[in-house]
């Protein structure tokens, strides 16, 4: 499996602003603020994700064996062509 981080770290350059696995202790210490700049910053970069295959027409993701990445291929998006 390959999460938004690491497609937005392969092809971005960018990374996630939180440790996913911190936001339910954040939210249930009441920092709302803070997880939902981290939501918006999802949803942001996936959208630049989007937007980045949609012009290069590929991206990048790892090929992973036991969770090791062995190797970095490319996938032509299906969403190239697509009138926005």
């Amino acid at each position: 499996m390959v999460g938004l981080d690491e497609l937005c770290k392969l092809n971005l350059g960018t990374s996630k602003t939180l440790n996913p696995l911190d936001v339910p202790k954040l939210w249930r210490s009441g920092e709302k603020e803070k997880v939902k700049e981290y939501c918006c910053n999802d949803v942001l970069m996936l959208k630049k994700l989007f937007l980045h295959g949609k012009t290069k027409g590929v991206l990048k993701y790892p090929v992973k064996d036991h969770g090791k990445t062995i190797a970095i291929r490319q996938l032509k998006v299906p969403w190239m062509d697509l009138d926005m």
